[in-house]
């Protein structure tokens, strides 16, 4: 399992968290609104920008992250 806390210090996990708020609260607006015009061409449309977004998610956290089971935490 990834821990941000194993690999950055406070001001970055600070800046990161408040980083991720701010797209969260932007795609909260933005997402329903993407859904709701793609309905208009059929639900497969309306699940392939999300389907996307965590096929990224996954691949980034494959091709960048690395395991920290057995170390302690510091």
């Amino acid at each position: 399992m990834l821990h941000g806390e194993r690999f950055f210090g406070v001001y970055h996990r600070a800046t990161g968290n408040g980083f991720a708020g701010g797209v969260g609260k932007i795609a909260a607006v933005i997402g329903p609104i993407l859904a709701g015009a793609l309905v208009g061409i059929g639900y497969l449309a309306a699940l392939v920008p999300l389907v996307i977004a965590f096929a990224a998610g996954g691949i980034v956290v494959l091709a960048f992250g690395r395991e920290t089971k057995g170390e302690p935490l510091t």
